[in-house]
């Protein structure tokens, strides 16, 4: 009777063991999958990300006139143009002020107003440094993460391309998003116009 009872009683331990075992390897599983869709790795065959923010067509609709602006200050630079990334760099400071304030989603409103801070502060740099194209590429690459950070939070209407450029800021490399597959270089203009690769395409 003692061996039957402890041979059940080892079956048992066994059966025990096993499941959790089972549910480590399961719970190990699902961190690697929640972690796989946070990180949003490539879904092609080469070693560009794809990244879709899925903002609702209102959200999509706040952050057209950033996007348009910045698109326009990026050609002006690839352009070798201060003075029309300046022109363009206004349009982008009035966009913090212009947007409707009532149609951002409140649990949104705060993040926008911290990323509206730095666009602001950026842009301003850009626009009062016509003189100073190399300034104006600096805080390009900062107002490029801030860009980066609305698309983000409130979606786009359209694909864009997020490349980087090795070459920029001292070999430390510097991002900016794009309209376009093709590299045309803000950073350097026509002296490396197809410096840099896309990284990323947001849809």
């Amino acid at each position: 009777m003692k061996n039957i009872i402890f041979g059940l009683a080892t079956i048992l331990l066994i059966a025990l063991v096993a499941c959790n075992n089972n549910k480590e390897k399961k719970d190990l599983k699902m961190t690697d999958m929640m972690e796989m869709n946070h990180d949003n790795k490539p879904l092609d065959s080469d070693s560009i990300d794809n990244k879709s923010f899925h903002g609702n067509s209102q959200t999509k609709e706040l952050s057209q006139p950033f996007i348009e602006n910045y698109l326009n200050l990026k050609d002006a630079l690839v352009s070798d143009d201060a003075s029309s990334a300046a022109i363009a760099a206004k349009l982008l400071l009035a966009s913090t002020s212009n947007i409707d304030m009532k149609a951002i989603p409140s649990e949104r409103h705060e993040r926008y107003m911290e990323i509206a801070k730095l666009i602001a502060e950026n842009s301003n740099h850009i626009a009062k440094n016509v003189e100073n194209i190399s300034h104006q590429r600096e805080y390009f690459e900062l107002l490029s993460q801030n860009i980066n950070e609305l698309i983000m939070l409130f979606g786009s209407s359209q694909t864009l391309y997020k490349d980087f450029c090795p070459m920029f800021n001292e070999g430390k490399g510097g991002v900016w998003i794009s309209q376009s597959k093709e590299i045309k270089n803000p950073f350097y203009g026509k002296e490396m116009l197809t410096c840099g690769e896309v990284k990323e395409i947001i849809r």
